[in-house]
């Protein structure tokens, strides 16, 4: 069930922060998939480690935490950026960081849950042999 959870939360929150980030740019171009690809992919991957985990109860609820976590904090920064770029014109004239750096931080969250899984794991395969 929290595999399931963390799968749709994820591709929503994924969703939310594309649509975001499409609203507040003046004019889309190829190398914006890019951008998106960044924004999306920490989510994509977290849904692939749930789904990894899924019969892992408490991994599964820990990895539940860690997406309502960083899809919390990414689509209030987003959003919050989106705003201002709509009503504060001086906004617009400078470069806006949150497009780039929410999704390397969540990136950074993402890497070293896998990491501590992947060490959990390894632990889990000794004690068993």
């Amino acid at each position: 069930m929290p595999a399931k959870l963390t799968i749709g939360l994820c591709l929503l929150a994924a969703a939310v922060e594309v649509v975001l980030c499409c609203t507040s740019t003046t004019n889309l171009a190829p190398g914006d998939v890019v951008a998106a690809l960044l924004v999306v992919a920490p989510y994509f991957v977290l849904a692939g480690m749930s789904w990894m985990q899924r019969n892992n109860p408490r991994r599964s609820w820990l990895l539940l935490a860690i997406a309502v976590a960083i899809s919390a904090w990414g689509i209030y920064l987003f959003a919050e950026d989106s705003y201002r770029y709509h009503t504060d014109p001086d906004y617009r004239l400078v470069q806006r960081w949150a497009v780039f750096l929410v999704p390397a931080l969540q990136w950074v969250v993402v890497g070293l849950t896998g990491l501590v899984l992947l060490i959990l794991r390894i632990r889990s395969r000794q004690e068993h042999s």
